[in-house]
């Protein structure tokens, strides 16, 4: 078989193409298998990096919820310590030579169902007021006896509850704020937060 030069040339010009096209398919090929493989390294070496900073995160990060509950024990603590101090150093007893004025307050007892009798026991009981009493009625307060057939005195009760007090059987001033006197004694005299009972030793 003879070939002419045209067709030689125009098979020679083919083949040059198809190398020409061969040779840039595997050079993407390989361009594409070395993207490849750098991505894949990179997502490796990024897993990698990832699983070392969590496995260095959690140490710290046990470290910090431990740290966190301590202080916030630490802090339950000295709010408890700080309202228990409150309440020791709390002090609703106010004296002078003839007046004691008692502040009804939760800060000393639970309120609840309690009568004045109670309240001054816890007070008592505290150390932070004395009284004996009498068929509900006070007697002696911080040591200083009344006696009505002695000597014509009495601890006379007063309270800055209106509702609970009598303008017509007597009022009393006490640091710029009215007293009444009380309508019942210390065992039938409901508590309320907040009514300051004053107990005025009377001559008569």
């Amino acid at each position: 078989m003879c070939y002419n030069k045209t067709e030689i040339f125009r098979q020679t010009e083919f083949f040059q193409k198809l190398n020409i096209f061969v040779r840039c398919f595997l050079q993407k090929e390989k361009a594409r298998k070395r993207n490849f493989i750098r991505t894949d390294t990179a997502r490796r070496i990024g897993s990698a990096n990832q699983i070392e900073k969590s496995i260095r995160r959690k140490p710290k990060e046990k470290l910090m919820k431990k740290v966190g509950k301590i202080l916030a024990i630490v802090m339950a603590l000295a709010v408890l310590v700080a309202a228990l101090a409150a309440c020791n150093g709390y002090n609703p007893v106010k004296s002078t030579e003839d007046v004691v004025a008692v502040t009804v307050s939760g800060k000393v007892m639970d309120l609840e169902g309690k009568n004045l009798v109670d309240y001054l026991n816890k007070l008592q009981s505290d150390d932070k007021f004395s009284y004996s009493a009498d068929n509900g009625f006070v007697t002696t307060v911080n040591g200083k006896t009344a006696d009505y057939q002695k000597d014509q005195t009495s601890w006379m009760m007063y309270t800055s509850d209106k509702e609970m007090g009598n303008e017509a059987w007597g009022t009393y001033e006490f640091e710029g704020q009215t007293y009444y006197s009380a309508i019942v004694g210390i065992n039938d005299y409901p508590l309320t937060e907040g009514t300051v009972i004053l107990f005025v030793f009377c001559h008569f």
